[in-house]
């Protein structure tokens, strides 16, 4: 594994949790290795959180994905919060899936509607549970602070007026203690800068110790700007062995780097865990050594495709961390 200590910053993104006495507990952040798709849990102390469900994994002996086994594997039988960062195939197939085998407390969605089926199945689904009384329902918005324990949420997208499904990808902050996380979903680089921009005139800040990648490691985000405002010392993006976009993109990687970022993938990586305490936050791979150390001069010396042609070969090589 791999330890790091939180940025220490004087801006107004302060946690209030900073102060002399140590907040108890541990939360811990699984980066879950859902192929070409998203899906990110965030445990304890007390409180639970999935951000996406992820999609059926083709080839998979039920057509499941692979977040109800994983959760179910970890002892998990309750989700508190539930979120739907936006409205895409990857991102929320299995969302029905998640409702029908956990406890599930609140679902948030961005508000976006979508004529596919699969959207439709799952608005159903939650419809019926908010009429059960089964869960509580919310569409959060630019300015929404929720403080769950010792975990603060800050929503910085979307604002009312979106303009398409990336532009509505619920946006947030997960600070505990002195440590931070930034999830964006797929939100691109216009609804990045609105992001700075909004914040410019707002006391929170866009500072990060972990980012999750917009967009699978997309050229489209994680641009230069907001990886400068954020200052992530990890950078980690949900994306697919040999996966047909192309993901994570070269721009995305020499963005990464030009801030000084560790770097993990799922596709190279599997599983990412984070653990923090609030003070510090440390990282755990299912394989091998964050990707920007263990191979710079792959990454930043040779081509893209020579990343996505030499790199899965060699991942059930690495060593286990």
């Amino acid at each position: 594994f791999w330890l790091h200590e939180a940025e220490d910053n004087d801006s107004d993104n302060d946690n209030d949790n900073d102060n002399d006495e140590p907040i108890e507990g541990e939360v811990i952040i699984h980066f879950i290795d859902v192929g070409q798709a998203d899906a990110t849990f965030i445990e304890g102390p007390n409180y639970n959180i999935l951000v996406d469900a992820g999609r059926p994994i083709p080839g998979s002996p039920s057509g499941n994905n692979r977040v109800v086994p994983y959760l179910q594997s970890e002892g998990i039988d309750t989700i508190d919060l539930l979120i739907s960062t936006h409205p895409h195939y990857d991102h929320h197939a299995d969302f029905i899936d998640v409702m029908d085998n956990f406890a599930i407390g609140t679902v948030w969605k961005s508000g976006y509607e979508h004529t596919s089926t699969t959207y439709q199945n799952i608005r159903a689904a939650v419809d019926d549970a908010i009429a059960a009384g089964e869960i509580q329902y919310h569409e959060p918005r630019f300015g929404d602070e929720f403080v769950f324990g010792e975990k603060i949420i800050r929503v910085l997208n979307p604002v009312d007026d979106f303009n398409d499904i990336h532009d509505s990808s619920i946006s947030f902050t997960l600070a505990y203690g002195d440590v931070t996380f930034m999830f964006t979903g797929d939100a691109e680089s216009s609804t990045e800068q609105a992001m700075i921009d909004r914040t410019q005139s707002h006391p929170w800040s866009l500072d990060a110790d972990v980012y999750q990648a917009g967009h699978h490691g997309s050229s489209t985000s994680s641009t230069l700007a907001f990886m400068n405002a954020m200052m992530p010392s990890s950078t980690i993006y949900s994306a697919g062995e040999d996966n047909p976009y192309g993901h994570p993109h070269q721009a995305f990687l020499d963005n990464v780097q030009a801030v000084g970022s560790s770097l993990y993938g799922t596709d190279v990586n599997g599983t990412v865990i984070v653990t923090t305490d609030g003070l510090t936050y440390w990282v755990d791979t299912e394989f091998g050594y964050a990707i920007m150390t263990a191979f710079e001069e792959i990454l930043w010396n040779g081509a893209s495709d020579q990343y996505l042609a030499v790199l899965p070969e060699q991942r059930r090589d690495f060593i286990r961390a």
